[in-house]
């Protein structure tokens, strides 16, 4: 082994344990990454997209890079599985706008945030942020890139990049529908 992916849910506590389930959780997952990486080790966090009032995706990061200086990657995720509704992701007005600001901060200090098919973030979520298309695994000719159960919808039928876009998570479609996804003209 030469390096953890650490689950992180919040950057509060409270919120962090009470989704574990475990007292503590959160201050003992920063102080493994801590001795993970003092230790030589490579260490990155795993977040999932929650509701604003449960996380803060930049303080979250910055947490973790205050505990972990040397933070290689982070993977923000749209469950691909049904989640309970307080745990549901938000519509993606709600979270792009932050979800954009972590994924430049993270590229400024050299921490990689790859958007594959698996985290479940369509192409059009970041639509008004064209400086982040670069950080989707983009395959031009794919003939599909659904993953995970999750589905194009109807307002995807007419987008010209449905091949090569993740489509609609199960956990994202359950408490959101469809809202705003947009298809792109070309």
């Amino acid at each position: 082994a030469d390096g953890v992916v650490v689950p992180l849910f919040s950057q509060i506590p409270a919120v962090h344990d009470r989704i574990t389930g475990r007292p503590m959780s959160f201050l003992q997952a920063l102080a493994g990454m801590k001795a993970i990486a003092k230790a030589g080790l490579s260490v990155e966090i795993e977040v999932p997209l929650l509701a604003p009032r449960l996380q803060s995706l930049e303080a979250l990061v910055e947490q973790a890079r205050k505990v972990v200086p040397t933070l290689r990657a982070v993977r923000f995720f749209v469950p691909s599985f049904a989640v309970p509704p307080a745990l549901a992701p938000p519509p993606w007005s709600q979270i792009a706008p932050s979800l954009a600001r972590v994924l430049a901060r993270c590229r400024e200090q050299g921490i990689k945030t790859p958007l594959t098919a698996s985290e479940g973030v369509p192409l059009c979520a970041l639509r008004e942020h064209p400086d982040l298309y670069d950080l989707y695994r983009f395959n031009p000719k794919a003939r599909t890139s659904t993953w995970g159960g999750s589905v194009h919808g109807e307002a995807c039928r007419t987008c010209a990049v449905k091949a090569q876009c993740t489509g609609l998570a199960v956990s994202y479609r359950a408490a959101n529908g469809e809202a705003d996804i947009v298809p792109y003209a070309q």
